[in-house]
């Protein structure tokens, strides 16, 4: 049935999964089905603590999946770096990726850190994702329990933040956005779904949310090989995607990316006005963004750390990321006196892309 590139609504079969899960279950049937099999050695996955926080945990059984489903966390999690930093290279694991993560990954890949074949990546599609103390605040100031939120859903026109499964209210994009405390990374990103992956996997397009179904599209003849097994062995159920909800996903995606887009100009406008040397002369040298960056290579950057001035060594880290940064913006959430690295990156690959050089 499945092809790669077909788009597609699936759900598991499993009661308990789909009783969990905040859509169709068909991440969490996935990554039980590769361990069942031994597809996979074992699984990062996150467990959530409400929607402002959540921590990651390597699964090796089956039913330890099963207690992750349904899981939302809207917190930056940094799961390309858990990879690099905790996953031998010749361990086989599945791992649930978002768009910059995959990207991340496929660095990782390319430089021998990680083996491509030892890993079965699942592709979430983002809207984005948020800071934790702004996202508390917003949500005391409207008399909001964060912790009763179980999802947070995107449509064409609007966010929708559920209470407790029944109750819900909406936010337009920009003003949810800001409202919301999203990251500054997230609101000018333009890769909202994956494309490296072996699955990718999300609700944009389900007619009917609470019919507890995945869009799902195999991007690899691994994930397409995978998941026409369980559709064989009674793991899952799938339909095409009817042309109603290809519409209706594509109409969400345009919708985010229109708003990021506004919000990329508003950034580079305030970065211009102020000047890249503005920022970078604020630099402490405190390697907290080499730290949080999952492609980073310390014993490099360390070497140019004890010749350079603090102007010199950040000139030299944007070059030497210059065509690696993944824009995941982690290395914005950690530094302490704000220096937008991402976004300085990101506005000289614009420039670059407009002069034609």
């Amino acid at each position: 049935m499945f092809r790669v590139g077909g788009e597609y609504l699936v759900r598991s079969t499993d009661p308990v999964i789909l009783e969990r899960a905040l859509s169709g279950g068909v991440a969490t049937a996935l990554v039980k089905y590769l361990l069942e099999k031994r597809i996979v050695d074992m699984a990062l996955l996150i467990r959530s603590d409400g929607i402002t926080g959540g921590r990651l945990f390597f699964a090796h059984d089956p039913e330890e999946v099963v207690e992750s489903a349904g899981s939302i966390c809207l917190s930056p999690i940094n799961m390309a770096k858990a990879i690099r930093d905790y996953v031998p290279r010749d361990e086989k694991v599945a791992i649930t990726v978002k768009p910059c993560e995959e990207k991340a990954i496929d660095y990782l890949v390319r430089i021998g850190r990680v083996r491509r074949e030892n890993l079965f990546l699942i592709g979430l599609n983002c809207g984005g994702l948020f800071d934790p103390l702004s996202l508390e605040k917003t949500m005391e100031e409207l008399s909001v329990d964060p912790d009763k939120i179980t999802d947070i859903r995107y449509h064409d026109d609007a966010i929708e933040i559920v209470i407790d499964n029944d109750k819900s209210f909406r936010i337009d994009y920009v003003k949810g956005y800001e409202k919301l405390g999203q990251r500054d990374a997230c609101k000018r990103c333009l890769d909202h779904t994956p494309s490296l992956s072996d699955v990718a996997l999300g609700y944009w397009g389900v007619p009917i949310r609470t019919a507890k179904y995945t869009y799902t599209i195999p991007l690899t003849e691994r994930g397409r090989r995978v998941l026409e097994e369980m559709l064989y062995n009674g793991y899952i159920e799938a339909v095409p995607a009817p042309p109603s909800a290809v519409e209706a996903r594509k109409r969400i995606i345009e919708t985010i990316r229109k708003v990021s887009m506004i919000a990329r100009e508003k950034q580079y406008e305030v970065l211009d006005k102020a000047g890249i040397a503005m920022f970078l002369q604020k630099c402490l040298m405190c390697m907290e963004c080499w730290h949080a960056c999952p492609i980073r290579s310390e014993k490099e950057i360390y070497a140019w750390k004890k010749k350079l001035d603090p102007v010199l060594w950040q000139i030299s880290v944007i070059t030497y990321m210059y065509d690696k940064c993944v824009g995941c913006g982690a290395c914005e959430d950690v530094c302490p006196v704000k220096i937008p690295f991402a976004l300085i990156i990101e506005r000289l690959r614009d420039l670059r892309r407009e002069l034609g050089v």
